[in-house]
C-alpha cells in the first residue's frame, strides 16, 4: 500500500509540475527579458510546448489503450480457457450424479412386477456396473490438481456409490431368494409326483429334492417383499438426506470455483484490490 501510495503521490506532483509548473517558469523567463534573446515569444514557446506535452498525453493514451486491451485479451484468453475445463469437470460430476441416482434402484424395482426374476437381478448387476464406470470416470478424467477443488464432492460421489452399490447388492440377493423359493416350489411338487408313482421313484434324486425344501424351508414371498421393502425404505431415506444433500453440494463448490476464477481474471487488469 505504501508503494501505491508513493507512486500516486510522484503522478500527482509530476502532473502539477508539467501542467503548472513549466509554463509558469515559462513565462517567469520571458518576464526578466535578459541573457540570452531568442527570436521566439513567450507564447510560441508556450504554444510549442503544449502542442509536445498534448502530442506525450496522445502517445502515453495510446500505450495505456494497448496494455489495458491486451490484458483484457489475457483475461478473456484465461476465462475461455477455465471455462472450457470446468465446464467438462461440471459435465463428468454432473453425468456421474445422473448415473449414480438412486431413483435407478427403484425404477429396475417398480419394473420387477413385469419381469422375470432373473432378469430383475441382471438390471441390479447392470446398475452396478455404470455405477462402477461413473467412479472410474471421475477418478480417470480428473487432474490431482483440479481434484483438490472439488474433492468434497467426488468423494461423496464415491462413497454414495459404494452405498449404493452395496444396497443394489442386497435387492441381488433378495430377489435370487425368490429363485430359491421357486426351486423349493418345484422341488416339493416333483417329490409329490415321485411318491405318487413308486415306479419312477430315485431315492437319491428324492434326497436331493428334500435338501432343497429343507434349506430353503424358511422362505416365503412374503418375507421376502418385506426385506424389499425395508430397503426401499433405505433408498429413499438415502435419496433425501445423501443424495440431494450432494447436488447442493456440487452446486456450492462449482459456484466458489467460478467466483475464483473470476476474481483471478480481475487480477490481471489490476481490478482487484490488494489488501
Amino acid at each position: 500500500m505504501k508503494v501505491k501510495a508513493v507512486k500516486i503521490l510522484f503522478i500527482i506532483v509530476a502532473g502539477i509540475i508539467l501542467i503548472v509548473g513549466v509554463p509558469v517558469a515559462i513565462n517567469e523567463a520571458y518576464k526578466a527579458n535578459n541573457g540570452y534573446l531568442t527570436l521566439w515569444t513567450a507564447a510560441d514557446v508556450l504554444s510549442y510546448y503544449g502542442t509536445i506535452l498534448g502530442a506525450a498525453a496522445t502517445i502515453g493514451a495510446l500505450i495505456a489503450t494497448i496494455l489495458f486491451t491486451k490484458r483484457q485479451i489475457q483475461r478473456q484468453s484465461y476465462i475461455d480457457l477455465q471455462e472450457k475445463k470446468w465446464d467438462r469437470i461440471d459435465a463428468l460430476v454432473s453425468d456421474a450424479l445422473e448415473t449414480i441416482h438412486p431413483s435407478r434402484m427403484n425404477e429396475i424395482l417398480a419394473n420387477a412386477i413385469w419381469k422375470e426374476k432373473g432378469e430383475v437381478i441382471s438390471d441390479f448387476h447392470l446398475y452396478i456396473h455404470r455405477l462402477h464406470l461413473a467412479q472410474d470416470s471421475l477418478i480417470g478424467n480428473i487432474s490431482s490438481e483440479d481434484y483438490k477443488e472439488i474433492k468434497a464432492v467426488v468423494d461423496g460421489i464415491l462413497n454414495a456409490a459404494q452405498q449404493y452399490s452395496n444396497i443394489a447388492l442386497e435387492l441381488i440377493n433378495l430377489h435370487s431368494k425368490f429363485l430359491q423359493l421357486k426351486m423349493r416350489e418345484n422341488a416339493q411338487t416333483s417329490l409329490r409326483i415321485m411318491q405318487a408313482n413308486p415306479n419312477t421313484y430315485d431315492a437319491k434324486l428324492a434326497d436331493e429334492y428334500l435338501q432343497l425344501i429343507q434349506e430353503y424351508g424358511d422362505l416365503s414371498n412374503e418375507s421376502i417383499n418385506n426385506e424389499i421393502n425395508k430397503v426401499q425404505s433405505k433408498i429413499t431415506e438415502l435419496h433425501h438426506n445423501g443424495y440431494i444433500n450432494l447436488l447442493a453440494q456440487k452446486r456450492q463448490t462449482f459456484s466458489v470455483i467460478t467466483e475464483r476464477r473470476n476474481q483471478q481474471a480481475n487480477k490481471i487488469l489490476n481490478l482487484r484490490k490488494n489488501s
